[in-house]
Order: C-alpha cells, then sequence, then structure tokens
C-alpha cells in the first residue's frame, strides 16, 4: 500500500551501450562478455526504512535528504491523544484501516507533504508498544509497506498508522518518488580463481576482491562481500524498487543457497545503493542498479 500523489519528474534515461569483454575461453563465456548499458538520470529517489524484527526490535536507515527522527514519549503521547479525541485544528475525516496483504501494492493519489508523523504498533516480549517517527522533507512523499500489517491515514492530522503487531517481520519504507530510474543494467560472468572473481555493482566492473565489490564467486558458490547484502526474491518476475525497499529485515543476508542458488535477488551494495540480481543455471548473472540516495543506518 502507498499513499502519494503521482510525480511527474522525467527519469531522463539515456542509454548507453558499451562492451566491456568479448574474449571467449574454450568457446564459452566464463571469463568475459560483460555488458553494461548505462543510464543518465535526471531523477535520484530519496530512500528512508524501519526495520521490524519478529522481536519487535527497530532500526532506521536513514535517507541522504529525507529525514526521520523518533519522537520522545512525550510528544507521541499527546500526538496519540489528540488524534484520538479528533481535536486538531481542521480534522478531517480519517482514511480508515487498509489491510495490506504481503506483496499487494495499490497506489493512493493522497499528498503525503513534508513533516508526518509515522507510529509504528508492534509487540515487545507479548505487549503492544508504539513508536513515533518524525518524517521531515521538503516535498511529497510515499509510504510503502509489506508483511501482515495495516495502515490508517489521516490526511488532516499529517498520521501514518502502522499496525505490525503480528509475529512477521516488516519494512516500512519511505520514498520520494514512485519511479524507478534506472542507473545501470547488465549481464556478466565471474570466475572462481583469478582477476575476475568479483563484480562490484557501483561501478559496473569486475575484478578481483577489493574493498569496494559487492558480490564474490567462489569454489562454494557465490556470496555477499564487504556488506552488501541480498534477499531471494519469492515472485516469478524480476523485482522492482518498491519490492527491494520492502523487504523485510530477516529477508536479507549475505549467503546464497549452495545447492539452489538460482533466481531473483534484490540486493543492497556494500556502498548502500539498491538493484536486483538474478542467477541462472548457465553461471551468467544480470542486474539493474537504480538511481537511489545512499541511506545510513
Amino acid at each position: 500500500m502507498s499513499f502519494g500523489v503521482s510525480s511527474n519528474r522525467a527519469s531522463g534515461v539515456r542509454a548507453l551501450g558499451r562492451t566491456v569483454c568479448a574474449a571467449t575461453v574454450a568457446g564459452s563465456l566464463v571469463a568475459c562478455g560483460v555488458v553494461v548499458k548505462q543510464g543518465l538520470p535526471a531523477l535520484t529517489v530519496e530512500v528512508a526504512r524501519l526495520m521490524m524484527s519478529q522481536g519487535g526490535d527497530i532500526s532506521v536507515e536513514q535517507a541522504a535528504k529525507l529525514t526521520v527522527t523518533v519522537l520522545g514519549p512525550i510528544a507521541l503521547e499527546a500526538l496519540l491523544a489528540a488524534s484520538a479525541a479528533g481535536t486538531d485544528p481542521g480534522a478531517g475525516p480519517s482514511g480508515g484501516i487498509v489491510p495490506v496483504a504481503h506483496r499487494v501494492a495499490s497506489d493512493a493519489t493522497r499528498p503525503v507533504d513534508n513533516d508526518w508523523t509515522i507510529v509504528v504498533r508492534r509487540k515487545v516480549d507479548g505487549t503492544v508498544r508504539n513508536t513515533g517517527y518524525r518524517v521531515a522533507y521538503a516535498g511529497k512523499v510515499y509510504v510503502l509497506t509489506n508483511g501482515r500489517t495495516a495502515q490508517s491515514f489521516e490526511p488532516s492530522r499529517k498520521l501514518i498508522t502502522i499496525d505490525a503487531t503480528s509475529d512477521t517481520a516488516t519494512a516500512v519504507a519511505v520514498v520520494d518518488s514512485l519511479e524507478q530510474p534506472v542507473r545501470s543494467s547488465g549481464k556478466f560472468r565471474l570466475l572462481v580463481a583469478g582477476k575476475y572473481t568479483d563484480y562490484d555493482f557501483d561501478s559496473d566492473k569486475r575484478s578481483a576482491s577489493h574493498a569496494g565489490t559487492d558480490l564474490h564467486a567462489g569454489l562454494g558458490g557465490p556470496s555477499a562481500a564487504h556488506g552488501a547484502r541480498y534477499a531471494k526474491f519469492s515472485g516469478d518476475k524480476t523485482p522492482s524498487l518498491r519490492d527491494c525497499v520492502t523487504e523485510p529485515p530477516d529477508a536479507w543476508g549475505s549467503d546464497f543457497n549452495k545447492l539452489n542458488p538460482y533466481g531473483h535477488y534484490c540486493l543492497q551494495t556494500a556502498d548502500g545503493h539498491f538493484g536486483t540480481l538474478g542467477l541462472s543455471s548457465t553461471s551468467e548473472y544480470s542486474y539493474t542498479m537504480w538511481q537511489t540516495a545512499v541511506a545510513t543506518k
């Protein structure tokens, strides 16, 4: 479920094709065949995330420009009391409770201006607790969730309530655009030894392992490198940016299934950018990187 208004900013992507390696080894493309398409998007999507574990802990990934801060208990209590009493100036009808099924997202054309509050209801040791977050941004934003949650939307009170009291992990993402500007995409193969064992999705280059790479190919199969994270996507299609920013915290990790690593993955690079990775049984990798701002924790 998302709330906001459609952005009229064009992504401005201009495709530039370049072939990095064209040689073959014994008729195969194991050591080469890297083809990258780069774009020049005019838009960078700001992404901030609230990652809620099954145990009730919440971690915040801060956007570069979109600021999310935790409300103090006194301010939160006053806000909830005013909302329950309907005493906010100019209060109008609320948006109601809208059930959200896993991976079902429909867009609503309601404005979400700067300086909103998100209240998360969650279970901690069997007790329901509220945590409040203030969202500050000089523009309109969207709130996206996955998992078995419900949302209420109160535009006149500038309040969004996320009911995450189930025992499942949940992610709430705040973004400033629903567009998916592609920074680059490509296909490549890696070796298990030598100078082409790693890939850096931020620079679109293969190399031996170094501090900036995100994916490593070894004898035991692919693995995350240098803090990059991957989440196996359960759908049949290639995941979208909205799919990836709302992957729950327990879906992310550094290990691939050794017996069956094939399929689609969401990825977050060592530098913090989002993308998607495809692994096939032919040992060819395909990926797309979106133009997202780097988030900090």
